[in-house]
């Protein structure tokens, strides 16, 4: 009972981090990466369905959070300066990877079980 009780609460803080991350693009990355890695475990640990879906958006994020930190190295505030616009298409997994975690997040709340 206590190891559920701390694998719950070990969901909602990765979950709130995942959350208050995203206030910040580039600077609250570090914050949605934690969180989502922490999701990650959790749902591993718990056993839960979609535990490798949680998986795949993890690795979806820290794949566009480290190409979100080498298009600000290379071409620092001004993303227009250095890189042509198509490498902006290399940050498209950070925001979709967290909206994968999402609508799992929703699918676990809303979309229920049947007894079994």
């Amino acid at each position: 009972m206590q190891e559920n009780r701390k694998l719950q609460t070990a969901f909602y803080v990765g979950l709130f981090l995942s959350m208050i991350g995203v206030l910040f693009p580039l600077w609250g990355a570090p914050l949605v990466v934690a969180g989502s890695g922490i999701l990650m475990v959790t749902t591993r640990r718990y056993g839960d369905p979609h535990a490798r879906w949680y998986r795949v958006c993890f690795l979806m994020i820290v794949l566009g959070v480290i190409s979100l930190w080498t298009r600000f190295a290379i071409s620092g505030l001004d993303a227009e300066a250095a890189l042509a616009d198509g490498w902006g298409m290399l940050v498209l997994p950070y925001p979709l990877g967290w909206f994968g975690i999402l609508i799992l997040v929703f699918i676990r709340l809303f979309i229920r079980r049947a007894p079994q």
